[in-house]
């Protein structure tokens, strides 16, 4: 059900630290997995039904980390 993915690549400058990522990981296993360590690399998934508004979904997804 969760078909539509994005592919977030942390910037080595950010904040975000892989502790942070693994925490959202561990909250929300089946919509984010940690992908890569480096670069910090996360995969998120949605549904076909959150892809028609996006920036909605990627705002609630960025608010996650």
């Amino acid at each position: 059900w969760l078909k539509v993915r994005v592919v977030l690549e942390i910037h080595p400058a950010s904040e975000l630290q892989l502790k942070d990522a693994e925490r959202v990981v561990q909250r929300h296993p089946k919509r984010f997995q940690l992908a890569r360590q480096d670069p910090l690399t996360l995969d998120v998934r949605f549904t076909p039904k959150e892809a028609e508004r996006p920036y909605r979904y990627l705002r609630w997804v960025l608010a996650q980390l």
